[in-house]
């Protein structure tokens, strides 16, 4: 992850948006605790990813950017 302080309170309270490392849209942060942040994505079909803060490859200020493809987005999915 970029050695940028990330400030995971105000990402949360601002659900800044979340994208794959190839570039594909993947939701917002709704949450952040411990080691985890909380994703959402799509308003009808929801989708609701857990993932690892050591996932994150870095944050441009406006976005999150995972080190994680987007066919693997799957494998962080919760109920």
């Amino acid at each position: 992850m970029n050695s940028i302080s990330i400030d995971w309170a105000e990402i949360s309270k601002s659900k800044k948006g979340v994208r794959t490392i190839d570039n594909k849209a993947c939701g917002v942060v709704v949450s952040s605790a411990g080691d985890d942040i909380w994703i959402v994505d799509g308003a009808v079909n929801l989708k609701k990813y857990r993932i690892p803060k050591s996932k994150v490859n870095f944050y441009n200020g406006s976005e999150l950017v995972l080190e994680i493809p987007t066919f693997l987005m799957k494998k962080y999915e919760y109920k």
